[in-house]
């Protein structure tokens, strides 16, 4: 370019900014930021930036933009950042800015860039045209904002969801093998949780309890008959001693009079940090076993006791599991709306279990199931349930209990129920076709408009494929304008399509 070029460009440069130069307001002129001062602030600015003519020319880097990527200005000028950009991603980036640049459009995208140390680092680019007078692009002012640290925490936040899914991985094996009585304490030894089937075992429910104050408290006996040493017993131990105590044996003496032999294993419950923060006693009602083992002897009624002794191993663990499970949570500082969902899912479980441990362990009432989640509503007009008598086996329980909870949800969040003036029909027949079969069906009505998810979450498993593997039968859902529909077809066993509802 020539001398006379280049005053020629000089004059034009200095016309386009003289068009757009805000002019000062403020009545105070010695508050007025002169050329020079802007040009200090500029510089000095914590994040890379620079200064493009209308045609994406790159004319000007301010001193931070050098000193991150080891360059000099003569180096850069132009389009030489190219030098500084990832290879793979620079295509992309040129593509973009080129089409900024053709629409006169503001740019903004994430991109590697690399330092003088050779390192690539995130960084967030944004592009911001400054038009003249005419409303033409006449210059471009970029910078670079440095995302490391935003990574870093997105990268923490995947990380703990990951660990999330482990511990509802551990949570659902936990759930799977923990029947029994349970009672919990924290730090101190004060109890804090005693569930369904620890209380049916003592007879009573006591929170709050100090260590001092357990034998008295729950009628703690030993074998021999002796009020229970507290020094031996087996939470004591556990909190006191840091020891795991496995087949201990002891009585207790309900508040009617009656003893029951217990089985029992403790525990301490320790933090992440090593921390002692409570333990847990597992109890088994061993009342009928001791009496086999005594019978046993005799050879009197061998194989009735045992199973008898079977049937009173099923017990109810899951609102400890609960507890557990939201103090892992709340450490691991997991959002609330997915502590909620967690405690919500577990909770059902749980009362399915209890609605199987009010009656008969090894089946329950579809009717009584189904009043429990949704009796509160069928009160109020908005839920129709009925149904002839049927008893379900206990896995087949659970797992509808499971899905009528998951309906539920859905119709309060997103359909019928959501609506004021919205109902749901939940019905169910029996069939003979090929040997008994239940068929259920869930109606929406008066609903706003459904449609089809565009995904599948772990709500649509439960009450999709869970439950058709569960009940060896077939789920079907439709989004029907009227409302969402939803049905099972499913076998029954010969001796458990019928009963009377308990």
């Amino acid at each position: 370019m020539t001398s006379n070029n280049k005053d020629q460009q000089t004059r034009s440069d200095h016309r386009a900014a003289t068009a757009v130069t805000p002019q000062t307001t403020s009545g105070f002129a010695e508050n007025q930021i002169d050329n020079d001062e802007f040009r200090l602030l500029a510089e000095n600015l914590p994040s890379p930036c620079w200064m493009a003519k209308a045609d994406g020319y790159i004319f000007w880097y301010n001193k931070r933009w050098h000193d991150y990527c080891g360059t000099t200005p003569q180096e850069m000028e132009g389009w030489g950042w190219q030098s500084v950009h990832e290879p793979e991603m620079l295509p992309s980036v040129l593509e973009r800015w080129k089409a900024a640049i053709a629409m006169g459009q503001r740019f903004e995208m994430e991109f590697p860039l690399k330092g003088a140390d050779g390192v690539f680092r995130p960084f967030l680019t944004q592009i911001e045209p400054l038009r003249g007078r005419d409303g033409q692009v006449v210059r471009w002012f970029g910078t670079n904002i440095e995302v490391t640290a935003q990574r870093a925490v997105e990268e923490a936040l995947q990380n703990t969801n990951d660990e999330l899914k482990t511990l509802a991985a551990e949570r659902d094996a936990t759930l799977r093998q923990l029947q029994e009585g349970v009672i919990v304490t924290d730090e101190t030894g004060r109890i804090t949780f005693v569930n369904a089937a620890a209380e049916r075992i003592h007879g009573v429910i006591k929170l709050d309890v100090e260590p001092k104050d357990y034998v008295q408290a729950y009628g703690l006996f030993t074998m021999e008959g002796e009020p229970y040493p507290l020094d031996l017993l087996p939470i004591y131990r556990a909190l006191n001693n840091r020891e795991t105590v496995s087949g201990a044996r002891w009585k207790i003496r309900r508040p009617d009079g009656s003893e029951v032999h217990a089985l029992g294993d403790a525990s301490p419950v320790y933090a992440d940090d090593g921390a002692l923060i409570g333990a847990v006693l597992t109890i088994h009602d061993d009342t009928e076993r001791h009496a086999a083992e005594q019978q046993l002897a005799e050879g009197v009624r061998t194989q009735e006791l045992l199973i008898a002794e079977l049937n009173h191993r099923v017990k109810n663990a899951f609102a400890v599991v609960k507890s557990i499970v939201s103090q892992s949570l709340k450490r691991h500082e997991v959002p609330v709306e997915v502590q909620t969902k967690i405690d919500e899912r577990l909770q059902a479980y749980a009362n399915a279990h209890s609605r199987l441990m009010a009656g008969q362990w090894d089946q329950a009432s579809l009717h009584e199931l189904a009043d429990e989640i949704l009796g509160h509503h069928a009160h109020e007009g908005r839920v129709r349930i009925d149904g002839p008598p049927v008893m379900l086996p206990a896995r087949q329980a659970i797992a509808i209990s499971m899905a009528f909870y998951e309906l539920m949800t859905n119709a309060f969040k997103h359909g019928a129920l959501a609506a004021p003036k919205g109902r749901v029909d939940l019905t169910w027949a029996i069939g003979e076709t090929n040997g008994p079969r239940i068929n259920v069906e869930w109606r929406e009505l008066h609903g706003p408009p459904v449609s089809a998810p565009n995904s599948k979450g772990f709500g649509t498993f439960i009450i999709d494929r869970a439950l058709a593997a569960e009940m060896s039968g077939k789920v079907s859902m439709k989004y029907d304008p009227e409302g969402y529909r939803w049905a099972l077809d499913a076998p029954l066993p010969q001796n458990e399509s019928t009963g009377s509802a308990a």
